[in-house]
């Protein structure tokens, strides 16, 4: 391709210099911008000063990037400066963003909506670079070669210490993001934390007196109520196992020594040393599967900063504990050469450990790696009699658990946390509650749908509310490293498969699910070996397609961490027996006023899911990925940097056309009504928090928040009215109609109307949309519900 001259790149520059200048000059606007004035005004002074801002910005990051790539591939500066300045291209998508102007609801709406654009070129630009640098390092592999070798030739010790520093600091910095977002705790988090109180400040593992005194208050919200997670017919003991509580003792002392906020970090912190460790043992054991740094190095990061270990390495929960011990298991059985007592002794103790974890769930887990160490110490190893040091731990840790259950729960069997709702939870006294047990087993084993159980393992995978594969897409290429593994290492594939699932088959089978816990939960525990899976995929896959494939997977799986860091209570939705809410939060929030994604999306949820046609879909899509894979004989191809520059710009349309080009909120469960006036409405969303005892009258009965009410109409609406107003107590009251103040000021035991003439709406499609906002902050001493705020729209 000839090579535009000189002058030419400086005007390329000149022009993505005038288009930052108005998507600079329109993003400072809108702040100011309301529904009844949102067009553009030129402002000759801002235009200007952001447009040369920008060119020399440009320029300076233009010269000196493309003399970065000449000097480090010793190549002609002059075809560095070329190949970069393709890179500005996205640029000229900002052209776009004027048809986001007449799809307006509101300035903050809007100015989101820019920004996330903004930051979309930002990638493309960013992409492009980083695929010129790929080019340039294809035709020239020694100049990066280099590199490599000058990181290899680090002492492993050091890498270690870097790697498991680089993500400790990662994943507590997700957790300020987490805080920032006004998470606290969710699921049996706060439940795990009592406990470790209880040892911390009584001494021992009863906490019915910790849940009456509300000693959960040190490190809970202000306000916050704990139901009691008591085992029936215990003596106020948990039915918690105290493992993980007993881990956190350390991290829940010394935050309690600063503050209840300080709880949050070194808990968090805690739990995140058990994440990095089991990074690093999956980089040990890559490097030493393989004898590949670069790959080992890739895997490890991919492995610890997409979902779910990332998030689960933040989350107060047992399996990143129980996944960390058993990949050091694995990779000793795999790799060691001298077995030394202390080993043998250290890999039991891991084992044994399982128990105090989870006293029952991980029995699926235990017993599979417990005859699997058995059989390569003795058939393999032939350690003899030393066995007997591998056997102590978990003799020692089984026999101490015992001796707990007896003495906290009446009871020798490890089911005994679970108290009278046990199948086994007869004491040596009590041998009369046997027929019981025996009918609660025929209930679990026999009365179970195989529907609903085949349908939970599904869900673990697919479902849009906590399936992996939605949010770690990365992962549907673990199922190709199985391929390879099995072509090239059969009987390590079944070691692998034996290990892990029995335990997501026995959870599926007793169709249990994670709600209110990060997504994946159920896998957690056995996921390093999805992690080995896709490490087979990285060193052996030999087709182009599927290199591209993965890489654009990649993509969208860190995109889901970003996105669930801001916001993060995307993380926790319940996926129990009830739940009808097909739709996943993360997806919801991925959604537009006109396209709502989770219509297109798998769902597993315990109700009928015989005519969710995306499951179908989904599964078919993924057995199409899994042949195509087998089919698809190993090649590879040379691609132009223009398709590349295409495909990027091709990706940026889509994000506008997706989540720029409309409002960011979606309508949900619609009401129709008929107001006094005879106008027909339909309400949107109205939740269960307000109360509507007549059409268009409602009552809203907490302060501190804002309610939002959309409604929609089959023809304009002239004009109606709004009354307002507390008959007991006095109110601030801040009423928005779209983002025009009506009413700002004190409602004192009055109500108050004001008439609206809506010139300005929303045209959605075939219904002309509306939208009023009240704000309340109650400034009286009325309790709110039983003398709430009311509101109503018409005469």
């Amino acid at each position: 391709m000839k090579r535009p001259p000189q002058p030419i790149k400086f005007l390329i520059l000149f022009f993505c210099s005038l288009l930052l200048g108005y998507f600079f000059s329109l993003l400072r606007q809108s702040h100011s911008y309301t529904i009844a004035d949102h067009s553009f005004h030129f402002n000759v002074f801002l235009f200007v000063t952001a447009a040369v801002l920008a060119f020399f910005i440009l320029l300076i990051a233009w010269l000196s990037y493309s003399k970065f790539l000449s000097r480090h591939f010793e190549i002609s500066w002059t075809r560095t400066k070329y190949l970069d300045i393709l890179s500005y291209i996205p640029l000229v998508l900002l052209l776009l963003l004027p048809l986001s102007n007449s799809r307006y609801v509101d300035h903050n709406d809007f100015s989101a909506r820019m920004a996330l654009f903004g930051f979309a070129v930002l990638a493309g630009i960013l992409s492009i670079k980083f695929i010129i640098f790929q080019k340039l390092k294809t035709e020239k592999p020694e100049s990066t070669h280099n590199i490599w070798k000058k990181i290899a030739a680090f002492p492993l010790k050091r890498k270690l210490v870097i790697l498991f520093l680089l993500a400790l600091a990662i994943f507590n910095f997700g957790s300020v993001l987490m805080k920032k977002g006004d998470i606290s705790y969710s699921g049996d988090e706060p439940h795990y934390l009592l406990i470790t109180h209880s040892l911390l400040k009584d001494g021992d593992f009863k906490v019915a007196n910790n849940y009456a005194d509300n000693d959960y208050s040190a490190y809970m919200p202000e306000g916050v109520k704990l139901d009691a997670h008591i085992a029936t017919g215990s003596e106020g003991h948990p039915f918690h196992s105290p493992g993980l509580s007993i881990f956190l003792l350390p991290f829940y002392t010394l935050g309690l020594l600063f503050s209840k906020g300080a709880v949050f970090y070194f808990v968090r912190f805690g739990m995140s040393i058990f994440g990095a460790l089991l990074g690093i043992q999956l980089f040990l054991f890559a490097l030493q599967e393989w004898k590949n740094e670069k790959i080992a190095m890739i895997l490890w990061f991919i492995f610890c900063f997409s979902m779910p270990i990332f998030f689960h390495s933040l989350h107060i929960y047992p399996e990143i504990i129980l996944a960390l011990f058993s990949l050091t298991i694995f990779r000793l059985l795999q790799f060691s050469e001298l077995w030394t007592k202390s080993k043998l002794l250290f890999i039991g103790f891991l084992l044994g450990s399982f128990l105090w974890l989870h006293s029952v769930k991980y029995m699926f887990i235990l017993v599979p790696f417990f005859l699997y160490a058995m059989w390569i110490l003795l058939k393999r190893q032939k350690v003899g009699s030393n066995i007997l040091y591998f056997l102590a731990g978990p003799v020692f840790l089984v026999l101490l658990h015992t001796l707990f259950s007896y003495t906290a729960y009446g009871s020798l069997s490890p089911f005994s946390v679970y108290g009278s709702l046990s199948p086994f939870s007869a004491s040596l006294e009590e041998t009369t509650t046997l027929s019981k047990s025996l009918s609660l087993l025929k209930e679990i084993f026999l009365e179970g749908s195989m529907k609903i159980r085949l349908e939970t393992l599904l869900g673990y995978f697919f479902d849009q509310r906590d399936g992996l594969l939605l949010y770690a897409p990365v992962y549907f290429f673990g199922f190709l490293g199985m391929i390879e593994l099995g072509r090239r290492n059969f009987h390590k594939l079944l070691s692998l498969l034996l290990l892990t699932a029995p335990y997501v088959l026995g959870l599926a089978f007793l169709t249990q699910r994670g709600a209110y816990a990060p997504q994946a939960r159920t896998q957690v525990a056995v996921f390093w070996a999805m992690g080995i899976l896709l490490g087979y995929f990285l060193m052996y896959n030999a087709k182009k397609i599927f290199a591209y494939l993965f890489s654009a997977a990649l993509f969208l799986s860190f995109t889901v961490v970003f996105v669930l860091l801001k916001n993060p209570w995307a993380l926790y939705q319940s996926t129990t027996f009830g739940e009808t809410q097909r739709a996943g939060q993360l997806f919801l929030h991925l959604s537009n006023l006109h396209f709502y994604l989770p219509q297109f999306l798998p769902s597993f949820l315990k109700i009928e899911n015989r005519d969710w046609i995306p499951n179908y879909i989904w599964i078919l899509v993924f057995v199409l990925f899994i042949s195509a894979y087998l089919i698809v004989k190993k090649h590879t191809f040379k691609t132009k940097l223009s398709v590349h520059v295409g495909i990027v710009c091709l990706t940026l349309v889509l994000v506008f056309l997706w989540g720029v080009l409309f409002p960011r909120f979606i309508l949900q469960s619609p009401t129709n009504m008929t107001l006094p006036t005879g106008d027909k409405l339909t309400f949107y969303s109205l939740g269960r928090v307000i109360r509507m005892p007549s059409p268009g009258h409602f009552q809203l009965p907490r302060d501190k928040r804002s309610y939002v009410f959309y409604f929609t109409s089959w023809r304009p609406l002239d004009e109606f009215m709004l009354n307002f107003g507390s008959l007991d107590g006095e109110f601030d009251v801040d009423i928005k109609y779209f983002d025009m103040s009506l009413f700002k000021g004190t409602v004192s035991k009055e109500k108050k109307s004001i008439q609206v003439s809506p010139t300005s709406f929303y045209r959605f499609k075939k219904r002309y949309l509306y939208r009023l906002s009240i704000e309340l902050f109650k400034t009286s001493g009325v309790i709110a519900y039983t003398n709430p705020f009311l509101f109503s729209l018409g005469q």
